[in-house]
């Protein structure tokens, strides 16, 4: 296969692809996504299920692939705000309300969100979105590191973001005047307060180290 063979085959398979996704977008729409079947979609899109086989495995992965494509300039410009911020406060809210943002703008999203959440939790394992976590970690651990944060767990810290963000993201969705500025207050409130009281990790190894001859000396 020569050059332009192989630029061609690429192409016809990046238009079966969004052909499929553009299907499953109005099927999914139409008649939800657990009503919804591959032939629904192979009609819609008029093509085969060899044609599906080849970019998608299963009905699910064709909804991931679908989520997936929306959230990926949300995870970049999530990326980019929270970089610019210059503490803690300030990188939870730019995350927070990035997020929000997105959840009451986009209406695909915010439509599955309500209509399909169990499945939309399935997203938080997409690799695209497992890797941004990672990232987001990457950078809390900097930002301790550094002293820009609380010397605090850097795991846990990513788990409360991801968490809050989500589960709230939710919760607005579902709002018939869903108040961005609201959420974002209160989610930022939850996450920086709550890590504002706590003891350093320092501290806490610091008590621990004085505990431990106390436990051996009364055994």
């Amino acid at each position: 296969m020569n050059r332009i063979e192989l630029v061609e085959r690429e192409r016809r398979a990046e238009a079966e692809r969004a052909s499929l996704l553009h299907a499953a977008l109005e099927v999914f729409t139409e008649r939800g996504y657990r009503d919804a079947t591959i032939s629904d979609v192979l009609k819609r899109a008029e093509l085969t299920s060899a044609s599906f086989y080849r970019h998608f495995g299963d009905k699910q992965g064709l909804f991931l692939a679908l989520i997936g494509d929306c959230a990926e300039p949300l995870l970049i410009d999530i990326e980019r705000r929270r970089r610019e911020a210059k503490g803690l406060a300030e990188f939870v809210e730019v995350i927070c309300q990035t997020y929000f943002e997105f959840v009451v703008q986009q209406s695909v999203i915010r439509h599955f969100l309500v209509t399909h959440r169990e499945e939309m939790r399935a997203i938080l394992e997409l690799p695209a979105l497992r890797w941004a976590f990672d990232e987001l970690q990457r950078d809390i651990s900097e930002g301790v590191s550094t002293g820009r944060f609380p010397d605090v767990d850097p795991e846990f810290l990513t788990a409360s973001i991801v968490g809050v963000s989500f589960e709230m993201g939710l919760r607005l969705a579902a709002r018939t005047d869903p108040s961005v500025p609201g959420a974002v207050a209160f989610a930022s409130n939850v996450i920086v307060a709550g890590v504002e009281r706590m003891p350093t990790r320092a501290s806490t190894e610091s008590r621990r180290t004085l505990v431990r001859p106390l436990l051996a000396a009364s055994l």
